[in-house]
């Protein structure tokens, strides 16, 4: 998988998420749950690494800036990863 590509995997999940967590529930302060699914073992498992690094940078730069604004209240991320295989 290109680099581009799993840069665009992690682009589109944080969207979804973000787009989720405007979908309503009851206020408070939860965090925002932001999935990445990768290959951490099997054939290439080097792209899940690289994957999980980048989608950590990600969340820390997001959540260094104050998180994401839903509904009028800052969320901060939070990323959970798991593995393909």
């Amino acid at each position: 998988m290109s680099r581009f590509a799993s840069l665009g995997c992690i682009v589109a999940t944080a969207v979804v998420a973000l787009g989720l967590a405007g979908c309503g529930g009851s206020g408070g302060s939860e965090s925002i749950v932001v999935g990445l699914n990768m290959e951490s073992t099997g054939s290439i498992p080097n792209v899940g690494k690289h994957s999980k690094a980048a989608a950590e940078m990600f969340v820390d730069e997001v959540n260094a800036q104050g998180g994401v604004t839903v509904g009028g209240e800052q969320r901060e991320l939070e990323l959970v990863e798991g593995d393909l295989l």
